[in-house]
């Protein structure tokens, strides 16, 4: 499938984190519902290698057009979805580091995050794993336009030029 292009939306759902195990039947009856009501966005997933975790999320999300479960993504191809997707849910620390590089919205299925530079600045926000507020806010923005222009406050992803530059004129003052 070609991302990007078209009037179809893209939303990338990544659960990893031990701690929503216990809830995965709720994060997966959100994202369902999710789903049913925005049938012009499509739900990208990569499943967890966790067979119970799996099996849950495909029971519950295969049935749906509009959710393509996929097995885990390597980096570039997440990056490709992410780069394409309107919306992101997650618990991936990680992905909340990477969104703001694409000005996309992060909705956080956790209570607390480490990660507080982004909610500071609007990138991401905290949404629990509890349905009604996933869906509650996942729809408002799938379906409100919304501009983050922040600047990402994990950098502009130029810090190996600074290094580059900073090694070359180094070396070149020391001749």
């Amino acid at each position: 499938m070609l991302l990007g292009g078209g009037s179809n939306k893209f939303c990338l759902v990544t659960l990893h984190r031990r701690e929503n195990h216990e809830k995965i039947h709720e994060l997966s009856a959100a994202i369902k519902e999710l789903a049913s009501r925005n049938p012009h966005t499509f739900f990208i997933l990569p499943l967890h290698p966790n067979p119970n975790i799996r099996g849950v999320l495909q029971n519950t999300l295969k049935p749906l057009s509009n959710i393509i479960l996929t097995e885990s993504l390597n980096y570039i191809d997440l990056i490709n979805v992410l780069k394409a997707s309107h919306l992101v849910l997650t618990d991936s620390g990680g992905i909340q580091e990477e969104a703001p590089s694409f000005k996309v919205k992060v909705l956080v299925l956790r209570n607390f995050t480490e990660r507080t530079a982004g909610l500071a600045l609007g990138f991401s926000e905290l949404v629990g794993n509890d349905k009604k507020h996933i869906v509650q806010r996942g729809h408002y923005f799938l379906n409100h336009p919304y501009i983050l222009e922040s600047q990402n406050p994990y950098g502009d992803g130029l810090a190996s030029q600074r290094i580059y530059q900073h090694i070359k004129n180094f070396f070149r003052s020391n001749q």
